[in-house]
């Protein structure tokens, strides 16, 4: 049979003035979020106002946190050097490291979803900003159980899970030294050993989700940087671009084709939808990406990398079934994304800390449908911004295939 992939996309750049014609309407509170039922309002002319749904499950993705090294606001340290790169070449604002108060809002925000659900939460690469131990080790800890601040402030996730539902990003393969001069960025070499502690078995061991009545959802995590070159000039490391082609064989080699009762999700730090060559991917890499979503039947990918938040919904035909996949993309959650006064001269601003929350539902008893709302930092915290679309319709539809 043939293959086709037609594809829409919407990139949410700039996010600012991006959500407010679809204001979101979060489910209400219960102590198990994989078996409520909720009420659906009824809106004129809303086609889901007279369907009978039930939330299956909840996952938090978060990208891009480039933890730095900790410095004594809170903030990650910057080097002149590191300034002066990032002014010259702004590509390189993941280098800037994580905010503080990002870190706060994140702490803030996830114990409210805690309370709400049972939240899944997963990391779409990038955990530090060059890759160095203690970057690492800092990560890890906020992640994991809890971090003391330079203000005395403890923070962190506890959630130890969490690092089985985390894909490295390019960054996580630097060396882990800091840019010395404008002639030395830093980025050439070899990963430091602290990689191999976070991520000793790449591609990631496949996570699976009971939903209901035998059906699964099942999560496979590549790295993305596998097959990219650390040695000097490192061009493609130096534009970011993804390079994998060795992970995807070896998750083709281990899962085969999809059962008629499986969800299966994609994670990945570069994302497809950008088709630029500065932060992009491989001719090679895009070529085996789309054979393996066709072949292993992958409907949802999840990635980062860009540092704003994006969608893009694809019609997939293979060999006599269809069906949609779906990459939805996170901005960066914790880097950086004020402009320290100091650099009152520079203009531009960053990104603002963005994260997603999707959301499972069980409809008529008949499919899945899945949701997502986009949540940006704002001055007291993480606030949704409403769901995020590629069309009029806020849901995609992940099982079953026809």
């Amino acid at each position: 049979m043939s293959s086709k992939i037609g594809r829409r996309s919407t990139i949410l750049e700039p996010l600012q003035g991006a959500f407010e014609a679809t204001p979101s309407s979060p489910p209400p509170p219960a102590s198990d979020a994989r078996s409520r039922t909720i009420a659906i309002s009824l809106i004129p002319g809303d086609p889901r106002s007279f369907m009978r749904e039930r939330l299956l499950t909840t996952i938090v993705h978060i990208s891009d946190l480039h933890f730095g090294d900790l410095g004594p606001q809170d903030d990650a340290t910057l080097s002149a050097a590191v300034v002066d790169w990032w002014r010259i070449h702004p590509l390189f604002d993941g280098y800037l490291g994580h905010h503080g108060i990002a870190l706060r809002h994140l702490d803030d925000f996830m114990a409210a979803m805690k309370a709400e659900a049972s939240p899944i939460l997963l990391v779409t690469g990038d955990i530090t900003a060059n890759g160095g131990e203690a970057q690492f080790d800092l990560a890890f800890r906020y992640l994991s159980s809890t971090v003391t601040l330079s203000s005395s402030d403890v923070v962190g996730l506890e959630m130890p899970q969490t690092i089985s539902w985390m894909i490295p990003g390019n960054h996580d393969h630097w060396p882990g030294r800091t840019a010395r001069t404008l002639l030395d960025l830093g980025i050439c070499g070899h990963r430091t050993d602290a990689f191999g502690k976070l991520f000793p078995r790449l591609p990631l061991p496949v996570q699976r989700i009971s939903l209901w009545n035998g059906l699964t959802i099942v999560f496979l995590g590549i790295d993305t940087d596998s097959d990219v070159a650390s040695g000097f000039p490192c061009v493609q490391r130096f534009f970011a671009r993804g390079s994998f082609v060795s992970q995807l064989a070896r998750w083709e080699e281990e899962i085969g084709s999809p059962k008629a009762e499986e969800i299966r999700v994609l994670m990945l730090h570069h994302s497809p939808m950008h088709d630029g060559f500065v932060l992009g991917i491989s001719n090679n890499s895009r070529i085996a990406l789309d054979k393996f979503i066709r072949r292993c039947g992958i409907s949802v990918l999840l990635t980062g990398h860009l540092h704003s938040p994006g969608v893009r919904k694809s019609s997939v035909e293979y060999r006599g079934a269809s069906w949609n996949v779906l990459e939805l993309r996170s901005g960066t959650t914790t880097r950086r994304d004020e402009i320290p006064l100091q650099w009152a001269e520079r203009r531009e601003t960053l990104t603002p800390n963005t994260l997603l929350v999707h959301r499972l539902y069980e409809v008529d008893r008949n499919r899945v449908e899945w949701r997502t709302n986009v949540f940006q930092r704002f001055l007291t915290g993480f606030r949704d911004r409403g769901p995020i679309t590629t069309d009029s319709d806020h849901s995609a539809v992940v099982w079953p295939r026809l």
